[in-house]
Formats: structure tokens, sequence, C-alpha cells
């Protein structure tokens, strides 16, 4: 299975939503990951991936970048090819190889306040805590970054807009995330 903690330090130790973000990740992952390619021995053993994630410091929107950086983590996660087990305990060495962990759906999170000024209603994309504050509605969508059409979560409150834009900011959110933590495992070779 995968594992995830999230811990707050610094000016983060006081982040209040780490509960509700730490359940979300763990949700998110549980429901999207093939966990077939951690099992060692059917019925007896498999891995444990330990996904944690620290935040130093709110600057914007955490969650965008604690999806960011579970899907960067796994994405860059190697496991054995030939485990040894003997006498119940299950033995790991690089020398024998290292495969990937495919992820065939790569998770990314694009969160956006919406606000009224002057008679307008704006999105502001990547919130800060300051502009949380203006908020009359939120609305966080999780896509795949591989398959385009893939949502993956979507969270609002308030008057959600024009949900389409924010799909397509969401989209291409995902494009940009993607091509920096991206590695050669990922899908299904």
């Amino acid at each position: 299975d995968v594992l995830v903690t999230v811990v707050g330090t610094g000016t983060t130790a006081d982040f209040t939503n780490i509960p509700m973000l730490q359940s979300f990740l763990q949700r998110l992952l549980d429901e999207n990951l093939e966990l077939e390619q951690l099992v060692i021995l059917e019925g007896k053993a498999a891995y444990r991936l330990v996904v944690t994630i620290s935040l130093l410091d709110v600057a914007g929107s955490v969650i965008d970048v604690c999806v960011a950086a579970a899907s960067a983590a796994l994405l860059d996660t190697r496991l054995p090819t030939k485990p040894l087990i003997e006498d119940g305990i299950v033995y790991t060495s690089e020398s024998e190889g290292m495969k990937p962990f495919v992820m065939p759906v790569v998770p990314c999170a694009l969160s956006a306040v919406g606000t009224s000024l002057n008679k307008a209603f704006y999105w502001i994309v990547d919130p800060d805590a300051d502009e949380e504050l203006t908020q009359q509605s939120s609305t966080t969508i999780t896509v795949d970054a591989v398959q385009e059409d893939n949502v993956l979560a979507l969270d609002f409150s308030g008057d959600v807009g024009d949900l389409e834009f924010m799909m397509q900011l969401a989209r291409q959110h995902a494009i940009e995330i993607y091509r920096i933590v991206r590695k050669p495992n990922v899908g299904n070779s």
C-alpha cells in the first residue's frame, strides 16, 4: 500500500488543514494507483511506499503543490526486481536490478478562489492565505496529467462560475507540471 503523511514545520506548523490535506492525498492515491505492482508474494508480503510531504512555507495553494510533490516522488520510485525471501524475511538489493513504479495516472491539482470586484467575478489561481480571505467560492480540480480528459477529483464551494474554463486551466496546468516532474516510467511500459 501507499501511506501518505503531511507535516508542517516552521511557519506551517500551525497550518490547520493538514489532516484534511493528508486524507485527500491518501484517498487520491489509493483510488488511482495500481498497487498490485507492490506485491512481493501473493497474500504474504508487499512493499509499502511511504510518501512524506514536509510543508516548509505556505505561499499559495498547498493542495496543488502537495499533489505535485506526491506525483513527483512516486514517478521517481524504483522497486527491486528480484527480492530474495529467506525464512520469511524479504531481502532486497539494488545490484539485482530495479524497476520503475508505473503510474498509469499522474495526478495534478489546480486550485482557485472566486471573488467579485466592481460587479465582475474573477478567479484567482494558486491563491495565498490573504487571497483566500476574499473568496466567495473555491474550486480545486485534480486531473490526470497523462490522459487529458481524465478528471480525478473535483471539490468546490459556492459559485463555480465557468467550470469548463476552470477545466481548461487545470489541463494546461497539468501539462506544465508534468513537464517538470515526468520520468520515463509513466504509462504501461
